[in-house]
């Protein structure tokens, strides 16, 4: 019993380690008076938690931001990992770049990794945000 109990375990961590960033959720709100004319579609996307590489799983979720119709683009920190580098966001954000203006909020991750502040805002600042 206790080992099929240690191997559910391991089974739950393996994919919430390895599997979970494979597959990626959107969800559609309506937010207001649903008979008004004014419509604004925004995208927000969080915690990407970007580390030292760009991976294929990245290229899934820009390409999946890309087929969305969106009037703006949202990132609600942790952008950066802790122990990340710039260069994985600034690609996915390069392929993100003319879709809609961007704005970010940084998270803890964010202002935890050494990266400074200007240098966020320039990397988001050169996609359009």
């Amino acid at each position: 019993m206790a080992g099929a109990v240690l191997l559910g375990g391991a089974v739950v961590l393996a994919d919430a380690w390895w599997g979970e960033r494979y597959f990626f959720e959107t969800k559609r709100y309506r937010i207001g008076n649903s008979g008004g004319d004014k419509r604004v579609r925004i995208l927000l996307f969080t915690d990407i938690h970007f580390k030292k590489y760009y991976k294929r799983y990245h290229q899934k979720l820009a390409q999946k931001i890309r087929s969305l119709r969106h009037d703006l683009i949202l990132t609600t920190g942790d952008l950066i990992d802790e122990y990340g580098l710039p260069s994985p966001a600034n690609r996915f954000l390069h392929h993100l770049q003319g879709l809609a203006p961007l704005f970010a909020i940084p998270g803890n991750h964010d202002n935890k990794n050494g990266v400074s502040r200007q240098t966020l805002r320039n990397l988001v600042g050169r996609h359009g945000g």
